[in-house]
Parts: C-alpha cells; structure tokens; sequence
C-alpha cells in the first residue's frame, strides 16, 4: 500500500536481523506487522 501511494518507508525483517527486533522491542510492540510514524505505532 506504501508503495503504491509513493510513500517512503524502512521494512524490517525481524527474522533475519537480531537487531531489527530489538528496535521494535525498544518500542514495546510485540506484534507484526506494525507502522510506526513520528514515534506512534499501528499493529495489525
């Protein structure tokens, strides 16, 4: 959906890179798929 309106995003693979699970852990989510904007998440 992001890509398709032109909207620049970061995807993190939390399976492959230990440390893209510890920066979503440091923003207490514990659920994926999430969006975080301007440090507000939406999980689901």
């Amino acid at each position: 959906m992001l890509s398709k309106r032109d909207i620049a995003y970061e995807s993190l693979d939390i399976e492959n890179d230990p440390g893209a699970l510890e920066q979503l852990q440091a923003l207490g989510i514990s659920t994926v798929p999430a969006v975080v904007v301007g440090g507000r998440s939406v999980l689901g």
